[in-house]
Protein backbone atom coordinates (compact mmCIF):
# COMPACT_ATOMS: atom_id res chain seq x y z
CA UNK A 1 0.00 0.00 0.00
CA UNK A 2 1.49 3.36 -1.01
CA UNK A 3 1.67 6.30 1.19
CA UNK A 4 -1.73 7.83 2.37
CA UNK A 5 -2.49 11.35 1.16
CA UNK A 6 -1.86 14.12 3.52
CA UNK A 7 -3.26 17.49 3.33
CA UNK A 8 -1.43 20.20 4.90
CA UNK A 9 -4.27 23.00 6.81
CA UNK A 10 -3.35 26.18 8.19
CA UNK A 11 -5.35 27.44 10.63
CA UNK A 12 -4.54 30.49 12.57
CA UNK A 13 -5.81 33.53 15.13
CA UNK A 14 -4.87 35.99 12.57
CA UNK A 15 -6.63 37.08 9.52
CA UNK A 16 -7.39 36.57 6.25
CA UNK A 17 -5.83 40.61 4.96
CA UNK A 18 -2.79 39.96 7.47
CA UNK A 19 -1.46 36.37 5.87
CA UNK A 20 -2.88 36.72 1.97
CA UNK A 21 0.36 38.33 1.10
CA UNK A 22 2.16 35.23 1.66
CA UNK A 23 -0.30 32.57 0.52
CA UNK A 24 1.58 32.63 -2.59
CA UNK A 25 4.82 31.23 -0.84
CA UNK A 26 2.64 28.78 0.86
CA UNK A 27 1.02 27.81 -2.50
CA UNK A 28 -2.08 28.63 -2.12
CA UNK A 29 -2.24 25.96 0.93
CA UNK A 30 -6.08 25.80 2.59
CA UNK A 31 -6.48 28.48 4.99
CA UNK A 32 -8.94 28.84 7.90
CA UNK A 33 -8.92 32.18 9.70
CA UNK A 34 -10.72 35.78 10.58
CA UNK A 35 -11.70 38.17 8.66
CA UNK A 36 -11.14 42.20 9.18
CA UNK A 37 -13.88 44.98 8.85
CA UNK A 38 -12.27 47.52 6.56
CA UNK A 39 -14.13 51.00 5.71
CA UNK A 40 -14.00 52.20 2.26
CA UNK A 41 -10.82 54.56 3.27
CA UNK A 42 -8.98 51.80 4.55
CA UNK A 43 -10.02 52.00 8.35
CA UNK A 44 -10.13 48.56 10.23
CA UNK A 45 -13.37 49.16 12.31
CA UNK A 46 -13.59 45.68 13.52
CA UNK A 47 -13.37 42.21 13.72
CA UNK A 48 -15.40 39.08 12.32
CA UNK A 49 -14.29 35.78 14.24
CA UNK A 50 -15.33 32.11 11.97
CA UNK A 51 -16.10 30.53 15.14
CA UNK A 52 -14.98 30.75 18.95
CA UNK A 53 -11.43 28.42 19.64
CA UNK A 54 -11.23 27.81 15.86
CA UNK A 55 -8.11 25.65 16.25
CA UNK A 56 -9.19 23.07 18.49
CA UNK A 57 -12.86 22.58 16.88
CA UNK A 58 -10.96 22.43 13.70
CA UNK A 59 -9.10 19.46 14.75
CA UNK A 60 -12.53 17.93 16.31
CA UNK A 61 -14.27 18.51 13.15
CA UNK A 62 -11.63 16.63 11.27
CA UNK A 63 -11.89 13.75 13.27
CA UNK A 64 -15.26 13.18 13.49
CA UNK A 65 -15.28 13.00 9.93
CA UNK A 66 -12.89 10.12 10.60
CA UNK A 67 -8.83 11.98 8.97
CA UNK A 68 -6.62 11.28 11.63
CA UNK A 69 -4.41 14.41 12.30
CA UNK A 70 -0.91 15.71 13.61
CA UNK A 71 -1.01 19.31 15.00
CA UNK A 72 1.88 21.47 15.12
CA UNK A 73 1.58 24.83 17.54
CA UNK A 74 4.36 26.76 19.02
CA UNK A 75 2.40 28.66 21.90
CA UNK A 76 -0.30 28.15 24.52
CA UNK A 77 -2.76 29.01 22.49
CA UNK A 78 -2.22 26.14 20.13
CA UNK A 79 -1.94 23.96 23.17
CA UNK A 80 -5.71 22.74 23.09
CA UNK A 81 -5.94 22.19 19.60
CA UNK A 82 -2.68 19.87 19.92
CA UNK A 83 -3.93 18.09 22.41
CA UNK A 84 -6.79 17.31 20.54
CA UNK A 85 -4.66 15.68 17.69
CA UNK A 86 -4.05 12.25 16.71
CA UNK A 87 -0.89 13.55 17.23
CA UNK A 88 0.46 16.95 18.67
CA UNK A 89 3.95 19.11 18.07
CA UNK A 90 5.03 21.88 20.04
CA UNK A 91 7.67 23.58 17.85
CA UNK A 92 10.67 26.02 19.20
CA UNK A 93 7.82 26.59 22.21
CA UNK A 94 8.92 29.10 25.48
CA UNK A 95 11.23 26.78 27.47
CA UNK A 96 8.18 26.72 30.15
CA UNK A 97 5.62 24.77 27.65
CA UNK A 98 7.17 21.34 27.20
CA UNK A 99 7.41 20.73 31.14
CA UNK A 100 3.56 22.02 31.65
CA UNK A 101 2.51 19.61 28.90
CA UNK A 102 4.86 16.29 28.96
CA UNK A 103 2.34 14.46 26.62
CA UNK A 104 3.16 16.69 23.44
CA UNK A 105 6.02 15.86 21.42
CA UNK A 106 8.51 18.61 20.75
CA UNK A 107 10.79 19.42 18.02
CA UNK A 108 13.53 22.09 18.16
CA UNK A 109 13.91 22.39 14.44
CA UNK A 110 12.47 21.30 10.64
CA UNK A 111 14.58 18.70 10.61
CA UNK A 112 13.37 17.08 14.05
CA UNK A 113 9.63 18.50 12.84
CA UNK A 114 9.57 16.46 9.39
CA UNK A 115 10.77 13.32 11.27
CA UNK A 116 7.92 13.27 13.82
CA UNK A 117 5.48 14.11 10.90
CA UNK A 118 7.47 11.55 8.56
CA UNK A 119 6.30 8.84 11.65
CA UNK A 120 3.26 10.18 12.20
CA UNK A 121 2.36 9.37 8.25
CA UNK A 122 3.89 5.53 8.55
CA UNK A 123 1.89 5.09 11.39
CA UNK A 124 -1.20 6.17 9.85
CA UNK A 125 -0.65 3.96 6.64
CA UNK A 126 -0.47 1.23 9.11
CA UNK A 127 -3.03 1.98 10.79
CA UNK A 128 -4.94 2.41 7.63
CA UNK A 129 -3.85 -0.80 6.18
CA UNK A 130 -5.09 -2.64 9.38
CA UNK A 131 -8.11 -1.46 8.99
CA UNK A 132 -8.39 -2.74 5.43
CA UNK A 133 -7.15 -6.45 6.15
CA UNK A 134 -9.40 -6.18 9.25
CA UNK A 135 -12.71 -5.23 6.95
CA UNK A 136 -11.63 -7.79 4.21
CA UNK A 137 -11.21 -10.71 6.89
CA UNK A 138 -14.29 -10.44 8.35
CA UNK A 139 -16.34 -10.16 4.84
CA UNK A 140 -14.55 -13.54 3.38
CA UNK A 141 -14.76 -15.32 7.03
CA UNK A 142 -18.89 -15.09 6.82
CA UNK A 143 -19.52 -18.39 4.90
CA UNK A 144 -21.80 -16.58 2.42
CA UNK A 145 -19.70 -13.79 1.51
CA UNK A 146 -16.66 -15.58 0.01
CA UNK A 147 -18.48 -16.48 -3.16
CA UNK A 148 -20.29 -13.20 -3.43
CA UNK A 149 -17.63 -10.98 -3.38
CA UNK A 150 -15.90 -12.56 -6.40
CA UNK A 151 -19.38 -12.37 -8.69
CA UNK A 152 -22.34 -10.83 -6.52
CA UNK A 153 -25.73 -12.33 -8.21
CA UNK A 154 -28.54 -10.27 -9.96
CA UNK A 155 -31.27 -10.25 -8.55
CA UNK A 156 -34.77 -10.40 -10.14
CA UNK A 157 -35.23 -6.71 -9.06
CA UNK A 158 -32.10 -5.60 -11.10
CA UNK A 159 -32.76 -7.89 -14.13
CA UNK A 160 -36.32 -6.09 -14.42
CA UNK A 161 -34.57 -2.86 -14.16
CA UNK A 162 -32.38 -3.66 -16.86
CA UNK A 163 -35.02 -5.23 -19.25
CA UNK A 164 -37.40 -2.76 -18.65
CA UNK A 165 -35.05 0.17 -19.58
CA UNK A 166 -33.95 -1.18 -22.95
CA UNK A 167 -37.44 -1.18 -23.46
CA UNK A 168 -38.92 1.31 -21.97
CA UNK A 169 -36.48 4.04 -23.14
CA UNK A 170 -37.10 3.36 -27.27
CA UNK A 171 -40.65 3.43 -26.59
CA UNK A 172 -40.95 5.97 -24.39
CA UNK A 173 -39.65 8.14 -26.85
CA UNK A 174 -41.53 7.41 -29.68
CA UNK A 175 -45.24 7.40 -27.50
CA UNK A 176 -44.44 10.52 -25.94
CA UNK A 177 -44.04 12.48 -29.09
CA UNK A 178 -47.38 10.25 -31.36
CA UNK A 179 -49.82 11.03 -28.50
CA UNK A 180 -49.96 14.70 -28.24
CA UNK A 181 -49.96 14.72 -32.05
CA UNK A 182 -53.45 12.55 -31.63
CA UNK A 183 -54.27 14.51 -28.42
CA UNK A 184 -54.15 17.86 -30.68
CA UNK A 185 -55.76 16.25 -33.43
CA UNK A 186 -58.69 14.76 -31.54
CA UNK A 187 -59.08 18.15 -29.32
CA UNK A 188 -58.92 20.45 -32.77
CA UNK A 189 -61.75 18.13 -34.17
CA UNK A 190 -63.89 18.70 -31.04
CA UNK A 191 -63.04 22.61 -30.84
CA UNK A 192 -64.28 22.59 -34.33
CA UNK A 193 -67.57 20.80 -34.23
CA UNK A 194 -68.27 22.41 -31.17
CA UNK A 195 -67.58 26.10 -32.48
CA UNK A 196 -67.90 26.13 -36.15
CA UNK A 197 -70.63 23.00 -36.62
CA UNK A 198 -74.27 24.17 -36.19
CA UNK A 199 -76.37 20.78 -36.83
CA UNK A 200 -75.10 18.93 -34.98
CA UNK A 201 -77.64 18.02 -32.32
CA UNK A 202 -76.10 15.14 -30.66
CA UNK A 203 -72.79 16.55 -28.31
CA UNK A 204 -72.31 13.23 -26.53
CA UNK A 205 -69.52 12.15 -29.38
CA UNK A 206 -68.37 15.58 -29.67
CA UNK A 207 -67.09 15.94 -25.78
CA UNK A 208 -66.12 12.22 -25.93
CA UNK A 209 -63.77 13.39 -28.33
CA UNK A 210 -62.39 16.46 -25.87
CA UNK A 211 -62.02 13.76 -23.15
CA UNK A 212 -60.45 11.49 -25.31
CA UNK A 213 -57.83 14.18 -26.17
CA UNK A 214 -57.47 14.88 -22.49
CA UNK A 215 -56.81 11.16 -22.09
CA UNK A 216 -54.34 11.18 -24.97
CA UNK A 217 -52.24 14.29 -23.41
CA UNK A 218 -52.48 11.80 -19.94
CA UNK A 219 -50.69 8.63 -21.77
CA UNK A 220 -48.19 11.52 -23.50
CA UNK A 221 -46.88 12.69 -20.25
CA UNK A 222 -46.74 9.20 -18.49
CA UNK A 223 -44.99 7.60 -21.52
CA UNK A 224 -42.43 11.00 -21.48
CA UNK A 225 -41.26 9.99 -17.77
CA UNK A 226 -40.68 6.14 -18.94
CA UNK A 227 -41.13 5.31 -15.60
CA UNK A 228 -43.34 1.86 -14.26
CA UNK A 229 -45.78 3.96 -12.14
CA UNK A 230 -46.22 6.51 -15.01
CA UNK A 231 -46.28 4.34 -17.52
CA UNK A 232 -49.87 2.18 -15.67
CA UNK A 233 -51.08 6.35 -15.81
CA UNK A 234 -50.69 6.01 -19.41
CA UNK A 235 -51.93 2.70 -19.40
CA UNK A 236 -55.18 3.76 -17.20
CA UNK A 237 -55.57 6.63 -19.67
CA UNK A 238 -56.15 4.96 -22.66
CA UNK A 239 -58.40 2.01 -21.47
CA UNK A 240 -60.84 4.83 -19.98
CA UNK A 241 -60.54 6.06 -23.35
CA UNK A 242 -61.30 2.79 -25.10
CA UNK A 243 -64.22 2.28 -23.21
CA UNK A 244 -65.83 5.50 -23.94
CA UNK A 245 -65.37 4.53 -27.94
CA UNK A 246 -67.14 1.39 -27.19
CA UNK A 247 -70.34 3.25 -25.79
CA UNK A 248 -70.18 6.12 -27.94
CA UNK A 249 -69.34 4.24 -31.30
CA UNK A 250 -73.58 2.35 -31.16
CA UNK A 251 -74.45 5.85 -30.58
CA UNK A 252 -72.56 7.06 -33.26
CA UNK A 253 -73.65 4.71 -35.91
Amino acid sequence: MGTPPVTLIVVTDSYYEFVAPFMPKLNYVTLFAHRLEVAPNGEITGYRLRVQDNKRRTVLALRDLGFRTIAVGDSFNDVAMLEVADSGVLFRPPASLPASYPALNVASSYVELQGLVAEFVQRSEVFVASVVRCNMAERLSHPDNSERLAAPPETSAERFDAVWGSVASPAGYILAVSYPVLALSTGARAAYQLAVRDDITNYVPVLMSGLAALCYLIAAIGFAYRRPAWWWVSIIALTFEMLMVLVVEPGAS
